[in-house]
C-alpha cells in the first residue's frame, strides 16, 4: 500500500527540485546531523505563514526521531556503503540493490513527512521568528553538538540558498 500525496509531499517535492535546495539540504544534514524532513516540514509551515519556533521544531524531531534513527538512518548509512562499489560484484547488480536501497529509504522519508503533516505542530506563541531553516539549523546544531558549524561557509551558503528558495 502506497501512501497518499498529501500537501507537504508534494510541497516538497516541488521545494527539493529548485535550484541548489537539494546539494543544501544534504550539506546541512551532513554538517549538522540535521533532518531533512524535520526542515521541509519547518519551511512548508513558514511558507503557510506558520513557521515553527524552536519548541514546535524539538517537538517535531521527537515526533519521528525513533523512525528516523532506525530506519531513515540505517538506510542512508547502507546506500552510502554500496556506493563506493563492490569489486566481487557484477556493477550492474550491485547498482540495481543500490537502487533498490535508495528508492526504500526514499519511500522511508515519505512516511516521515507523512507524519509530520499528519501531525502538524502546535500553535506558535506569538512574537519574533527567525527563518525557519536557520531555527531548525539552531536547534539539530545544538543537538548533536555541533554548533560551531553553523559558522562554517558551507553552512552558511546552504542556509543563503534555502532562504533564497523559500522567499521566491
Amino acid at each position: 500500500m502506497s501512501l497518499p500525496d498529501d500537501p507537504l509531499w508534494t510541497w516538497a517535492l516541488g521545494f527539493y527540485a529548485r535550484p541548489g535546495v537539494a546539494p543544501a539540504c544534504l550539506v546541512l544534514q551532513d554538517r549538522l546531523q540535521l533532518d531533512v524532513c524535520v526542515l521541509l516540514h519547518a519551511l512548508f509551515r513558514q511558507a503557510q505563514g506558520q513557521p515553527p519556533g524552536p519548541a514546535a521544531i524539538a517537538e517535531a524531531d521527537a515526533h519521528v526521531r525513533p523512525w528516523r534513527s532506525e530506519v531513515v538512518v540505517p538506510l542512508r548509512q547502507l546506500r552510502r556503503r554500496m556506493k563506493a562499489g563492490w569489486p566481487e560484484v557484477p556493477e550492474a547488480e550491485a547498482e540495481a540493490a543500490r537502487s533498490a536501497v535508495k528508492a526504500a529509504e526514499l519511500q522511508a522519508e515519505r512516511v516521515v513527512l507523512s507524519r509530520l503533516y499528519a501531525w502538524g505542530a502546535p500553535p506558535r506563541p506569538a512574537g519574533p521568528h527567525g527563518s525557519a531553516a536557520r531555527e531548525v539549523c539552531r536547534y539539530f546544531a545544538q543537538a548533536s553538538g555541533t554548533t560551531a558549524e553553523l559558522e562554517s561557509d558551507e553552512v552558511r551558503a546552504a542556509l543563503a540558498t534555502l532562504e533564497a528558495a523559500a522567499s521566491s
